[in-house]
């Protein structure tokens, strides 16, 4: 037997190293929530004075550009631009009152890209939240908001358009399936997620679409129970015995004579 630590670079982990270059730690820090989006174009929020004067969201195909604007703001908003310290203008609505974001958010580069869009209720984020890649305008992190905590659909995409990431949100824990694709959009990865943690069944596959590997985790990415590896044709090539996380490799009679 072989004792070893079966290891692979799935959701979570994925998302600590966004932590570690900035990219998720921005989006965590600032608590956005995001309601569901599922167009492959930007969103378009526009402000309806008929429904409470809130800020709501509606698809649009496209480059993010001039969908967003500050139009038919209720008598008690006004509008402040800024620049922040990286030099970029960040725009938004609030209450004359006492100055609490209310409704849409923008932040834009140095060139005037959006690369931020948000919606905000009583200065939280509530609502809305997206990034995007600067260079072509399309969506990179859709995110799903509810009184400044995650609540409802997460999706990353690469920067090709294809979805990279998807999960859900329950007032802020990690909960039931998520998924990663490869940038062809072949799926990558399925980890089952329940109190924030990994725990119960996964799988991984091949960029050709065959199973990689088999299993399930507990308490985090601790591998328990059976675990099995596949080669590329989908062919099992190893067994494991896992507890909490160590691994005992089953080897065949025939394979050790």
């Amino acid at each position: 037997m072989v004792i070893c630590r079966y290891c692979s670079m799935h959701i979570k982990t994925q998302i600590i190293m966004w932590k570690k270059i900035g990219l998720f730690s921005v989006l965590i820090g600032l608590g956005f929530l995001v309601t569901n989006c599922e167009s492959k174009g930007v969103n378009e929020v526009t402000n309806d004075l008929e429904n409470d004067n809130e800020e709501k969201v509606t698809p649009t195909m496209g480059p993010s550009k001039d969908y967003f604007t500050f139009d038919k703001l209720a008598s008690d908003l006004e509008v402040v631009s800024m620049k922040d310290e990286y030099d970029y203008t960040v725009e938004y609505s609030r209450k004359k009152s006492d100055y609490a974001k209310q409704g849409l958010y923008l932040r834009k580069d140095t060139l005037g890209r959006i690369i931020e869009a948000a919606n905000y209720e009583n200065d939280t984020l509530h609502g809305s939240r997206i990034i995007f890649y600067a260079e072509t305008g399309t969506r990179q992190i859709v995110e799903n908001y509810s009184h400044g905590h995650f609540d409802g659909l997460y999706q990353v995409f690469h920067p090709n358009g294809k979805l990279e990431q998807e999960g859900n949100y329950i007032n802020n824990v990690m909960d039931s399936i998520w998924v990663r694709y490869y940038d062809t959009g072949q799926l990558m990865e399925e980890v089952t997620f329940r109190d924030n943690e990994e725990n119960g069944p996964f799988k991984e596959f091949h960029p050709n679409g065959n199973i990689k590997a088999e299993g399930t985790y507990k308490d985090g990415d601790n591998e328990h129970g059976s675990l099995k590896l596949y080669d590329e044709n989908g062919e099992l090539f190893k067994t494991m015995n896992c507890k909490n996380g160590i691994c005992k490799t089953i080897w065949k009679k025939e394979e050790i004579q």
